[in-house]
């Protein structure tokens, strides 16, 4: 048997752990269950979570927390996984993603995710174009998703209003200065 981790081997700023041990009640009292469907009425809206900042291994740590708090697996999900090299391809890796996820009901953790968001910048070309639709397919299949996301990401992007208010959290990691 492995022991089982606590949120106090999580070594980060007091002010830090209280934030995600408070998003992860947040997401107990919103009754998740492991069965999860992708599509249809969400009541769990506001589920996604973005973590930015550079302490690596702390932000996995944290969300396979969470799940654990909610008797939830993590499924570990890496972006370059997702990019496609033909228009539309990334679109359905990140279905595929969505679908399996919706029949086991896991926590979705996508890591470095910034492949992504890095390339969501000024429409200048038709590439670009296409990178500002991935993101947006990945962000409303995580809204839709009856189960937690949690994006990862070295810097904070850049979100307009809209695609900010789709996450329940934007929690910043930070290196602690003990």
């Amino acid at each position: 048997m492995s022991p089982r981790l606590t949120w106090h081997d999580l070594v980060l700023p007091d002010a830090l752990r209280m934030q995600l041990q408070s998003a992860g009640a947040r997401l107990r009292a919103q009754q998740y269950r492991k069965t999860a469907r992708l599509y249809g009425p969400n009541p769990w809206k506001g589920s996604q979570f973005l973590f930015h900042g550079p302490v690596e291994g702390a932000k996995l740590l944290a969300a396979q927390l969470m799940a654990s708090d909610l008797g939830l697996d993590l499924w570990l999900i890496p972006s370059p996984v997702l990019l496609g090299r033909y228009i539309g391809e990334t679109e359905k890796n990140i279905n595929r993603v969505f679908h399996r996820a919706a029949r086991s009901g896991w926590v979705l953790f996508f890591d470095e995710a910034d492949a992504l968001f890095g390339r969501r910048t000024g429409v200048q070309s038709g590439n670009d174009h296409y990178a500002s639709i991935e993101i947006s397919h990945l962000l409303q299949a995580a809204e839709a998703y009856r189960g937690p996301v949690v994006l990862s990401m070295l810097a904070k992007p850049h979100l307009g209003g809209r695609d900010q208010r789709r996450f329940e959290g934007l929690i910043e990691f930070q290196v602690s200065d003990s």
